[in-house]
């Protein structure tokens, strides 16, 4: 294996696991603020000797991105509280060796009697599905892996859901947004399509509402909102084309 693999792995491996203790920090927990998430995040890859992949890109404060309800994505940590119900989302991503982790989760707040047949939930189990299923498109049509097999899946959801225009997966390396590629989410969003070769590396973003995908930007100058204040679900995964095919570093 090569240092960029070796490296990229170790990262989405961290990620990962940094998010999974997030979320079941809320879960356990009545009721937590944002920062006291972020506090979380920060003790995990500062135990691991590590640094955070968003903090300072685009001038972004924080470490991780947390969004609540309608909130779709880059959400500031702030004051405000999480509660049980409410929808929430985690973007995250930490860096070895120079090189960038990145990942996002969704997750339904609740205690554990719940509706698995309700609106929300369904709306999670969805957005997740697509990022499942473009993956499943992109290994069943390698080696000859296009930016278009993913827009196809996501855009099969669009008579259920909102898809989020504008935003979507990138490249990824020592570069957290690297704009060699991006992966839109909707046909409109494609201008060109593009191969997707071996020893690229790249995310797919699925953001689905249950309302419209018209956004607005928040006060804070970087949380991402539904227009119609609509509940949003937002998932992530880093992936590289190999020789032997398409892998979900995680």
């Amino acid at each position: 294996m090569d240092k960029k693999y070796e490296a990229m792995a170790e990262a989405n491996k961290i990620t990962h696991k940094i998010l999974e203790h997030c979320k079941e920090t809320i879960l356990n927990r009545e009721s937590i603020s944002k920062i006291e998430v972020e506090t979380l995040a920060e003790m995990a890859y500062t135990r691991e000797g590590l640094e955070p992949a968003f903090k300072g890109v685009y001038n972004y404060p924080s470490c991780i991105c947390i969004s609540i309800n309608d909130e779709i994505v880059h959400g500031v940590p702030k004051e405000q509280r999480i509660v049980k119900g409410d929808l929430v989302s985690l973007d995250f991503g930490v860096k070895v060796n120079g090189y960038n982790g990145d990942a996002a989760i969704s997750f339904i707040n609740n205690t554990s009697v719940s509706n698995p047949l309700s609106k929300k939930r369904k709306l999670v189990r969805a957005t997740k599905e697509a990022l499942d299923n473009a993956v499943l498109a992109l290994q069943e049509s390698f080696p000859n892996c296009k930016i278009s097999d993913i827009v196809s899946v996501m855009e099969s959801y669009r008579k259920g859901y909102g898809i989020v225009e504008g935003y979507g997966g990138h490249g990824i390396g020592k570069q957290l947004h690297d704009s060699s590629i991006f992966v839109p989410n909707t046909w409109s969003g494609l201008k060109c399509d593009k191969a997707l070769n071996i020893g690229d590396y790249f995310t797919i973003e699925p953001m689905f509402t249950l309302g419209k995908p018209e956004i607005i930007i928040d006060g804070d100058g970087y949380t991402i909102k539904t227009a119609d204040g609509s509940l949003a679900a937002h998932f992530e995964y880093t992936l590289t084309i190999t020789k032997n095919g398409v892998v979900v570093l995680k």
